[in-house]
C-alpha cells in the first residue's frame, strides 16, 4: 500500500486554496501576494518525488511519457470542461453570445478559448511541469547540476523574472517576449525545479535543519507572509505590480515543504485524506477557476461580491473533491463485491 505523506497532502491543499487568492478579480493586491507560493511549492513537491521516481530500478523514460500524457490528459479535460460550461454561463449572465455559437469557425474557435474560457493560461504549471519532466533525465547527466554551488544558477534566474516583468511589456523582446517561454518555464518551471533537486539532495537527504520545531515555523511563516505583502508595495514602486512571485514566497515554500518531508504524519492531513482524498489538492487547482468565474457572474451587481465569491469558490471546490472520494469509494465497493 503507498504511504501517503499527510502532511504534505495538508500543505498541498492550503496552498491550492491559497491560489483562489490570487484568481480572484477583485482581490485586493496585498492579499493576492499571499497566494504567489503555490506553484513554487507544486514545482518543489513534483520534483521531489519525481527524483525519487528516477532512483528506482525499473524506471524507463517511457514512464516519463506516459506520466507527461496524464498530465496534458487532465489539462485537455478540464479545459472541455469549461468550454462545455462557459456558453451557458455567459448568455445567462451577460446576454451576449459568443461568436462561436453563431457562427462555427476555426477562428471563432480560437477567439472563444481567448475571450471567454477564463483566462485558460492557469493551468500554466502543468504545461511547464510536462517540459520539466522530459527534460530532467538528460539534465541530471549533467554533473554540475548536484553541484551545491550550482543552486546559485536558479536563483540568479528567478531574479531576472524580475527583470523580464519590468521590460516585457514595454520592448519588444522578440522571441523571449513569449511568456510561456520565459515566465512559465525559463524563468519559474526550470529554476523551481532545480531547487527542488538542490533540497532533496543536499538538505533532506543530508537531514539538515531536521530538528525543526513546529512553532519555529509558525512563527517563520508568518514573518514570511507579512514579507510577501511588503514586496508587493516594493513591487509597485518598482512598476513590476503584481509580480509572478515573491522571494518570501519561495522561501515560505521551501521551508514549509521540507518540513512536510520531515514530519509526514499530520492528524489534519488524515482527516483530508479520508474526506476528500489525496487528489483533492489537484482537484481545487484545475477547478476552482470555473467556480470563480461562475459566482462572480452570479453577484456581478453585489458592491461586496468578493466575499461570497471568494468563500463559494472554495467551498465548491472542496465539495468536488468530496464528491470525487465519494464517487471512487463506490467504485471501489462496486469491483470488490463483483470479484
Amino acid at each position: 500500500m503507498k504511504k501517503i505523506n499527510y502532511r504534505l497532502l495538508l500543505f498541498e491543499l492550503l496552498f491550492a486554496i491559497s491560489l483562489v487568492c490570487v484568481h480572484m478579480p477583485l482581490m485586493p493586491k496585498v492579499i493576492n501576494s499571499l497566494g504567489r507560493g503555490a506553484v513554487i511549492f507544486f514545482f518543489f513537491v513534483s520534483s521531489y518525488f519525481y527524483q525519487k521516481t528516477l532512483e528506482k530500478e525499473d524506471y524507463t523514460y517511457l514512464k516519463t511519457i506516459k506520466k507527461c500524457l496524464r498530465l496534458l490528459l487532465i489539462e485537455v479535460v478540464v479545459y472541455a470542461l469549461y468550454l462545455a460550461v462557459m456558453p451557458f454561463l455567459v448568455i445567462r449572465y451577460t446576454g451576449i453570445t459568443p461568436a462561436l455559437f453563431s457562427e462555427f469557425s476555426f477562428t471563432n474557435l480560437m477567439d472563444f478559448f481567448k475571450v471567454y474560457v477564463p483566462n485558460s493560461s492557469f493551468l500554466w504549471f502543468i504545461n511547464a511541469l510536462i517540459i520539466c519532466y522530459l527534460l530532467m533525465p538528460f539534465i541530471n547527466k549533467i554533473k554540475v547540476i548536484h553541484n551545491p554551488k550550482f543552486v546559485i544558477v536558479p536563483i540568479v534566474i528567478l531574479l531576472l523574472n524580475y527583470v523580464y516583468r519590468a521590460v516585457a511589456n514595454v520592448y519588444d523582446l522578440g522571441f523571449f517576449s513569449n511568456r510561456i517561454v520565459t515566465r512559465n518555464f525559463l524563468f519559474t518551471g526550470l529554476p523551481c525545479f532545480l531547487i527542488g533537486i538542490f533540497i532533496k539532495e543536499h538538505i533532506i537527504e543530508k537531514e539538515k535543519f531536521k530538528k525543526f520545531p513546529f512553532w519555529l515555523l509558525c512563527i517563520m511563516c508568518l514573518c514570511l507572509l507579512c514579507f510577501s505583502i511588503l514586496e508587493s508595495y516594493i513591487h509597485k514602486i518598482l512598476g513590476i505590480w503584481p509580480a509572478e512571485f515573491y522571494f518570501s514566497s519561495v522561501v515560505l515554500a521551501a521551508i514549509t515543504y521540507i518540513y512536510a518531508i520531515y514530519y509526514p504524519n499530520s492528524k489534519s492531513g488524515e482527516v483530508v485524506e479520508k474526506v476528500f482524498s489525496f487528489r483533492a489538492p489537484l482537484i481545487v487547482y484545475v477547478i476552482h477557476r470555473l467556480f470563480i468565474y461562475l459566482y462572480t457572474l452570479i453577484f456581478v451587481k453585489v458592491d461586496i461580491q468578493n466575499v461570497p465569491v471568494f468563500f463559494l469558490s472554495i467551498i465548491s471546490s472542496l465539495f468536488v473533491a468530496f464528491m470525487y472520494k465519494v464517487i471512487y469509494q463506490i467504485i471501489v465497493y462496486t469491483r470488490r463485491k463483483h470479484a
